[in-house]
Order: structure tokens, then sequence, then C-alpha cells
């Protein structure tokens, strides 16, 4: 089973924050993923509303929840 990774509250303003400065369309993607799933969206939700796939999705929020902004930018 894949493990489940949790954005915490401190991650999710920091998303926000992200999101309000970002002028980039591919970040901003992203960010949005990463803001569903701190809105407690399953990866499949989330692969649905962006059209990643869901083992996109998987790899971005294990990208963040161990690197932080700097990995998905």
């Amino acid at each position: 089973m894949a493990a489940r990774y949790e954005i915490t509250a401190e991650q999710k303003a920091e998303l926000k924050a992200a999101r309000r400065n970002n002028k980039n369309n591919r970040v901003e993607n992203r960010l949005r993923a990463l803001l569903l799933r701190a809105h407690g969206k399953l990866t499949k939700e989330i692969s649905a509303m962006t059209g990643y796939s869901s083992s996109t999705v998987s790899v971005l929020v294990s990208k963040y929840v161990h690197g932080g902004i700097e990995a998905i930018t």
C-alpha cells in the first residue's frame, strides 16, 4: 500500500502564499493539486480535477512533503 502523506496547516499556509506570489502556470497547477490534497481530496479526485495522472499526483505530494516548495518549482 502506498504511503499517504498529509499536508499540515503550516504547509497549507505556505502553499497559499506561494500561489499568491507565483507567476508560472506549471507551478500554479502543482500548487493547486497540493492545496486540493491539503483540503482532503483523494489522489484520484485530484487527478480528475487537474488532469494529472494519479502517479504524478502521488509523486508531487511526496516531493513536496520531503523537499518543500523548492522540490516542486
